[in-house]
This record gives structure tokens, C-alpha cells and sequence, in this order.
């Protein structure tokens, strides 16, 4: 009988083990390609491993569970004490900007030591398609190409013409991510950032920007 209790017991510890150790995230996607939401839920579970270990811990297990009503990740983690902190980060409202370098007199509404200072332009996330990265075949670096909706190539259009000579940033929760000169008003079909230390990063950098344009989590008890 003593035998059997501690069996029991060992059971319920493990099992109450396992449940602190466990997040669960519902996503909701802003795309109704079926392609697009299977490639933002491999993104998904990508972006969760990084910022696990960027945490400090590590994910031990990890499944996908798809069905009418939605997508459910789930992952176990070797501690357990970041799944708090996780949340916060993967359900923190996304919030990109491109802004213009000021001119003289003009107010910032950020300034970057070493950078100079930027305000707003009205070019946000939701101006935005999606974010594409790949390797630069004639130096091997990584390139990331982002792809505007026709009201953000406009807006961007304009931005151009009133920043040559000028600096444009991109920022995301405030941090700056890329700087590029503007050389000319003539706007690309889509901005790429060159020069990315490696493929790698930019494939990345790329996949944190698409789930954070498209994918909502929401955590599950």
C-alpha cells in the first residue's frame, strides 16, 4: 500500500511538473491563404524556440494541433520559470514604424545616439504584405525585401522624394532595425535591406517581422 502511495504521489508531482513546464498558444491569423497560415505556424513555433533560449531555457517538446476551429501550439520547457515572460513577448501588440530623419528645428520623436534623430512618418505595420529574405549571390550576405500594400508604396513614394540626401529608419518597438540613405525619389517596388551579416540572420530577422505582422497569440490555461 505504502508502495502504491508513493507511486500515486510521484505521478501527481510529475504530472504537476509537466503542467508548470507547459504553454499552450491558440493562433489567430490576418491571411486566409491556407498556404500562408501552415507557413506562419512553422514561423510561429521558430519564433517561440528563439526566444525560449534567449530567455534561458530550452524547449524539450513541441506539437501542432490544427482543426476547424483553429491552431494550437504547445511546448514543454526544461524549467518552466520563463513561460511568463514568453507570453508577454509573443502577445505584445507589434509596432513598426518607418520614420524620416529630422531636419533642422524640427521635434524628433526619437533619437538615436551615433544614428541622429527620426519622426514618424504614418508608415506602419499595417502598410505592410509580407517580409521575404534570402542570400545575396555576389556576397553571400543575407538580403531582406519588404513588400508594401499599395497605400504603403505610396506613402514610401513620398517619404523618398522628401528624404534624398536624407536617412529613413526602420524601427520596431522603438528600436532601430536598418537606416538607409535616400538616394533617389524613385522608389523600388520593394525596399531591401542589403548587407545582413549572414543569410541566416536575415532568414530570422524575416520570420520574426511576418508572424509579428500577421500571427496573434493567445494563451491557453
Amino acid at each position: 500500500m505504502k508502495r502504491l502511495h508513493y507511486a500515486l504521489a510521484t505521478a501527481i508531482l510529475l504530472a504537476a511538473c509537466s503542467t508548470n513546464h507547459t504553454a499552450r498558444y491558440a493562433l489567430s491569423f490576418n491571411v486566409q491563404s491556407p498556404a500562408d497560415q501552415q507557413a506562419l505556424t512553422q514561423m510561429s513555433m521558430r519564433v517561440i524556440e528563439r526566444r525560449v533560449e534567449h530567455l534561458g531555457d530550452k524547449v524539450l517538446d513541441k506539437s501542432v494541433e490544427t482543426k476547424g476551429s483553429g491552431t494550437v501550439l504547445t511546448v514543454t520547457l526544461e524549467q518552466g520559470k520563463v513561460i511568463n515572460d514568453l507570453t508577454k513577448e509573443l502577445t505584445r501588440p507589434f509596432d513598426l514604424q518607418i520614420m524620416a530623419q529630422t531636419a533642422s528645428g524640427e521635434t524628433a520623436d526619437i533619437t538615436i545616439e551615433g544614428r541622429g534623430s527620426f519622426k514618424k512618418a504614418g508608415i506602419t505595420q499595417a502598410d505592410l504584405v509580407w517580409v521575404d529574405a534570402r542570400k545575396d549571390p555576389t556576397n553571400g550576405k543575407g538580403e531582406v525585401r519588404l513588400d508594401f500594400t499599395p497605400a504603403g508604396k505610396t506613402k514610401m513614394s513620398a517619404l523618398f522624394k522628401q528624404s534624398i540626401g536624407h536617412d529613413i529608419g526602420l524601427f520596431v518597438h522603438g528600436r532601430l532595425i536598418s537606416q538607409l540613405h535616400v538616394k533617389t525619389d524613385s522608389l523600388p517596388d520593394n525596399l531591401i535591406i542589403r548587407d545582413v551579416p549572414t543569410a541566416e540572420l536575415a532568414q530570422v530577422f524575416a520570420e520574426d517581422m511576418d508572424v509579428g505582422l500577421h500571427v496573434i497569440f493567445t494563451p491557453l490555461h
